[in-house]
């Protein structure tokens, strides 16, 4: 499980899944448990740093809005 985005990655072990489908359970079970219960928050952004790239901000979303 220390290397579990490496292996889980890797097309071998997606083979072994395909032949040996009963095994998924019990990965997903070890890799659940490495989840936190508590999620870690995220680290709050410097007042200087522009939201979303490009415009930022309310409104700054690239898909028009049609009701409008």
């Amino acid at each position: 499980m220390e290397n579990y985005r490496q292996v889980t990655g890797s097309v071998s072990f997606q083979e072994e899944m395909k032949h040996y489908p009963h095994l998924c359970i019990p990965v997903l079970k070890a890799a659940a448990d490495l989840i936190p219960e508590h999620p870690v928050h995220k680290k709050q952004r410097l007042s200087g740093e522009k939201e979303g790239g490009a415009g930022g901000g309310v409104g700054s979303s690239p898909v028009v809005d049609s009701d409008h």
